[in-house]
């Protein structure tokens, strides 16, 4: 049975990344992640809502990729219920994810051929 609480993501990264650890995950899962990014194409509400569920799962760093607003919102630092920072990320902005350093994007090539909302 699936708990109430159960989410399952757009898109997740457990960090550290190592053989070492992949070794481990074949005997155990790994107990929360480092990266959840969500894609909100018609519910950006219900995708803000989640971070309730993965502030308290202990996630490290949290996305919502808003694609009809070309920008990203960032939740940081999970303390129960709630992430201490929030920061969003607009269209000529650059993006460099602080739990998984190596993932970087530049948000005019990761939005290129999406128009305004609008427009």
């Amino acid at each position: 049975m699936i708990p109430s609480r159960c989410v399952i993501p757009n898109l997740s990264r457990t960090s550290p990344s190592s053989r070492a650890l992949t070794r481990i995950f074949f005997h155990a899962h790994p107990t929360t992640t480092a990266l959840v990014v969500e894609v909100a194409v018609t519910s950006p509400n219900d995708d803000r809502a989640l971070a309730e569920i993965y502030a308290e799962a202990g996630v490290g760093e949290y996305w919502v990729v808003l694609p009809k607003e070309r920008a990203i919102g960032v939740f940081l630092q999970p303390e129960g219920l709630a992430y201490r920072e929030m920061h969003r990320y607009e269209f000529s902005d650059e993006l460099a994810c602080s739990t998984v350093p190596a993932v970087t994007f530049a948000l005019p090539e990761l939005f290129a051929g999406i128009a305004p909302a609008g427009a």
